[in-house]
């Protein structure tokens, strides 16, 4: 499968109008030791997931039916935590935040997915003009995001690789 065609299993809805994918976003606390605190981990399986990727960045939409939605206030204060001051980097410390975003589209049971981290910028907003936020967006830069496919014998996971020639 190539990067396009996983971004397409990913995004949208399916059939029967559900999301194609659900999303997992771990926050954790990094040091440069390799330990890691986690500091909270949250599965959605309701926002549709739309995914734009440029040559430099990787745009991830997650789009909520009601901007009351529970999921869509767990999300946002999650990524509200990690940005928090007092979750910056300590650089004395070697200890640095860390968010993960993982999407696995439903259709293939685990076998590919996406892996982001550390986006750049978030923002709620509205998904058309004049609306309520119903809108998570995150960008992540080049080198900050991977899309695998796992060997399901051996649970191990390969990054997909672009190759110009498939296209």
């Amino acid at each position: 499968m190539t990067e396009k065609e996983l971004i397409k299993e990913i995004s949208g809805v399916d059939d029967a109008n559900m999301p194609k994918s659900f999303v997992g976003i771990f926050h954790e606390i990094w040091n440069l030791e390799g330990m890691t605190q986690r500091v909270s981990e949250n599965t959605f399986y309701k926002p549709d997931v739309e995914i734009f990727l440029h040559m430099k960045y990787l745009q991830i939409d997650f789009k909520f039916k009601s901007p009351t939605d529970e999921d869509l206030a767990i999300m946002w204060r999650v990524l509200e935590d990690y940005c928090k001051s007092d979750n910056s980097g300590d650089r004395e410390k070697g200890e640095y935040p860390m968010l993960t975003v993982n999407i696995v589209p439903k259709k293939y049971n685990g076998k590919y997915y996406l892996l982001a981290t550390n986006p750049i910028i978030h923002t709620l907003q509205p998904n058309t003009v004049n609306s309520k936020p119903t809108v998570i967006r995150m960008v992540f830069a080049d080198g900050d995001f991977t899309f695998f496919q796992t060997e399901e014998a051996s649970g191990n996971a390969e990054p997909l690789t672009y190759n110009p020639e498939e296209e």
